[in-house]
């Protein structure tokens, strides 16, 4: 089960400064949905920060210092010549609300990310177990789209980016 961060737990600058570039450079920010109910009537939402790497120690230090939860699994080479242990630190819900605010502004790469991922946290709250209204869920659908768009590896796509000429 994932630890709560200790929100009474002070963070010095450096710390908070440190995990943004975490962020920026090994992190996603993620939002996602599944289709609930027997005929998809609803989504089931999510939204998660992970940070991934080598060192074990690194996640360690995250999950002391800021709380979340971490796991491992192996992955192959590039060429499948050996697996190495790969590591993940998880930071989700209520955690998302206190931590997103502190980095933001030291963030360089993952900004918009961050700012995305703000505004859906906003959609979560007083929620309950309630169906979502109509609204939120448009709302939630074109912050899904837009941290898509920002996370992915084909900026230049043309279907992202398509050309005034095309028809």
């Amino acid at each position: 089960m994932a630890r709560k961060v200790n929100f009474i737990k002070t963070h010095s600058v450096a710390q908070i400064a440190y995990l943004a570039g975490l962020i920026d450079g090994e992190g996603c920010l993620y939002i996602g949905n599944v289709k609930q109910g027997k005929y998809g009537s609803g989504y089931q939402w999510h939204s998660v920060l992970k940070i991934t790497s080598c060192d074990e120690e690194l996640i360690i230090w995250l999950e002391n210092t800021f709380g979340g939860a971490k796991d491992s699994r192996y992955r192959w080479t590039s060429k499948k010549a050996f697996t190495r242990a790969i590591y993940n630190w998880n930071c989700a819900g209520e955690m998302l609300d206190y931590i997103l605010p502190l980095v933001r502004p030291y963030l360089i790469i993952k900004a918009k990310q961050c700012d995305v991922m703000i505004r859906y946290r906003s959609t979560c709250k007083n929620i309950g177990s309630k169906r979502l209204p109509q609204e939120i869920t448009d709302k939630r659908l074109l912050l899904l789209a837009e941290i898509r768009n920002l996370n992915s590896r084909f900026h230049n796509h043309a279907l992202k980016n398509p050309s005034p000429l095309s028809p």
